[in-house]
């Protein structure tokens, strides 16, 4: 029965994109034959899927600008607090959260659509804090907008750049999710991918993110046509660079086949796991998957498994996937952070796909945590919990690959697994999306295992063996991994 629950789950349509990014307009037109793509060792070892914990470590002045003049939550008008954080997110000492969090891997604010001379100064502090992350052992993409102009900069610093825009029946497209009633004018508009100035410019910035120390880069705003060119050309252009130079975008459904293009795989398209009830499925994509949603009590499970099954696929079992779960539950993700449960919750959602979730720090949750507000920090101890737990264990994530048969469970109505292997080892990933004690769960391994052991980031894990093939786990709360040794592969 539970099988039929996390296929039904997985069937539901993940596809449409979350959060606050405009429509694509048409499709993207793809080639009959495509290039061979990057090769494995592209991919640097401390990279591998199952090692990432990923934060997204937005901030510095420009980003505090841009927040501003797209009409954000907070920002405008603007929240002092929110503004102060945001400003001097770059400080040193902010890499002191990273570590208390046990997260390895993040991305700065690098670039995001003002001019190379106005971006100058926080791409110097970024040098400073890129070499202090370095030395400790945190690796950083420089996060750059792949088609973002903030005008009115633009086109007083880089005159050229007026030629650059992309148009639509002869006018500039506006990037289309600005709040520009706030503004009174149209602040940022999207570049044409296709023009070679443009491109130029962007081969640019992947220089400027390579001398400032970065690992990759993270792109965003990936609109209009011309995409799979410009990709294709600026991934050459950054392997010659640097061969084991990370590069991925921020893909939606329309789009995910461009990761052929890419060594690493990133979407914001996930959404906040849990059970819902029915007056919060009111978005239009969760009124669209209704029908296929698991109820559970009142309430409804809403989770991320096909999407993150599609990316471990996309994956190639090499590629390290990063997934943000942009949508909530109720409000929005400025002044909404999730609570430490649910983050647990998504943490292990991902990780039992070898996928890193993008913890989200922006707005109230950065201000929070610069603060040591006792709530924020709350929610960074659960962060921190499930993470240096998954850094232990590091050994049954990476090179996990998908197992379809072999294991079946028993377990309460929004209890769902997923099964991987190892050579040699059958893993049961268990996960409680009720966030409620379960009890009386049943596995039952067809293959026999010589040995096991239940282990889980939530405490002591009892198992009780019932015969050679059969476990019970009296009890679990949020997530168990039981870990079947010598049976058949």
């Amino acid at each position: 029965m539970l099988r039929r629950h996390l296929l039904a789950a997985a069937a539901a349509p993940l596809w449409p994109q979350v959060g606050t990014e405009p429509a694509r307009g048409r499709a993207t037109q793809y080639p009959a034959q495509w290039p061979p793509g990057p090769p494995p060792s592209s991919v640097p070892a401390w990279a591998r899927p199952g090692r990432i914990r990923f934060a997204r470590w937005d901030g510095g002045r420009i980003e505090t600008a841009k927040a501003f003049l797209s009409g954000w939550p907070g920002f405008n008008p603007p929240n002092p607090d929110y503004v102060h954080s945001m400003s001097t997110w770059y400080e040193l000492g902010t890499i002191r959260l990273l570590r208390e969090a046990a997260i390895n891997t993040i991305w700065v604010t690098f670039s995001n659509g003002f001019s190379n001379e106005t971006e100058r100064a926080q791409q110097e502090e970024l040098r400073v804090y890129i070499a202090e992350c370095r030395r400790q052992g945190i690796h950083v993409f420089a996060y750059e907008s792949l088609t973002n102009l903030f005008w009115e900069d633009m086109f007083a610093r880089v005159p050229e750049s007026r030629q650059w825009l992309a148009t639509r029946d002869g006018k500039p497209v506006p990037y289309g999710s600005g709040d520009y009633t706030k503004m009174g004018r149209v602040t940022r508009y999207l570049a044409d991918l296709r023009n070679p100035g443009w491109r130029a410019y962007l081969r640019k910035r992947i220089d400027l993110a390579i001398e400032a120390g970065a690992d990759g880069i993270a792109y965003d705003n990936n609109f209009g046509d011309g995409l799979f060119d410009a990709y294709r050309e600026l991934y050459e252009h950054a392997s010659r660079r640097k061969p084991d130079f990370l590069l991925m975008g921020n893909f939606h459904s329309d789009t995910y086949v461009l990761n052929k293009l890419l060594n690493s795989i990133t979407t914001e398209d996930g959404l906040e796991p849990g059970i819902y009830p029915e007056a919060h499925l009111n978005t239009a994509r969760l009124k669209r998957e209704r029908p296929n949603l698991q109820q559970v009590g009142d309430g409804f499970l809403v989770n991320n498994i096909n999407l993150l099954r599609l990316h471990q696929e996309l994956s190639e079992g090499w590629k390290p996937v990063m997934i943000e779960y942009g949508g909530r539950e109720t409000g929005e993700r400025f002044n909404t952070p999730i609570s430490g449960p649910r983050h647990q919750l998504a943490l292990a959602e991902a990780m039992m796909f070898s996928v890193a979730m993008e913890v989200f720090v922006e707005g109230a949750f950065a201000h929070g945590l610069m603060t040591r507000d006792p709530k924020a920090m709350e929610i960074w101890r659960a962060i921190g919990q499930y993470n240096r737990f998954f850094a232990a264990n590091e050994q049954y994530y990476i090179g996990a690959r998908p197992l379809a048969a072999g294991v079946s469970v028993e377990a309460p109505p929004g209890v769902l697994y997923n099964t991987t292997s190892q050579p040699g080892r059958t893993l049961v990933h268990l996960l409680n999306y009720t966030l409620k004690p379960a009890g009386a769960l049943k596995v039952t391994a067809r293959d026999g295992a010589r040995s096991a052991r239940l282990i889980s980031p939530d405490g002591p894990a009892e198992l009780v063996r019932r015969s050679g093939a059969e476990f019970e786990i009296p009890r679990m709360h949020i997530y168990a991994l039981l870990i079947l040794e010598g049976g058949k592969q």
